[in-house]
């Protein structure tokens, strides 16, 4: 089997990981218009489960201007969000707490508590 076919018949005998590999990466139009200007420091954050809608924000994706001294907490009461409402924070996909600095580029996710099964 030679061609397209054989190639994409591969990368799925390899598996997803395979497939991100060699799969170009691209933005989503929504999420490249919203990119700051070059030079901003900004960090990206996300709300999850019901905060999005808790948000005075609007979007569930938004992002913030990176300052000096800014946490978690910080970010959570300027969206709107009671920091008692915020069960589970991931920075740059680690675990963290309302108290972690924030720094130019991170990733920021906000989770509530869920349940459900």
């Amino acid at each position: 089997m030679s061609g397209p076919a054989a190639f994409s018949g591969m990368l799925d005998s390899c598996g997803a990981r395979a497939r991100r590999r060699f799969a170009p990466a691209r933005r989503p139009l929504a999420v490249a218009a919203r990119l700051p200007k070059k030079g901003t420091r900004v960090i990206d954050v996300r709300l999850y489960a019901h905060l999005s809608s808790a948000s005075n924000r609007g979007p569930a994706e938004f992002q913030v201007e990176a300052c000096p001294g800014l946490t978690v907490r910080d970010v959570a009461t300027q969206a709107g969000i009671a920091p008692e409402a915020v069960y589970i924070v991931m920075i740059n996909n680690d675990r963290a707490d309302l108290d972690a600095a924030l720094a130019d580029g991170d990733r920021l996710g906000l989770f509530p508590a869920v349940s459900g099964g």
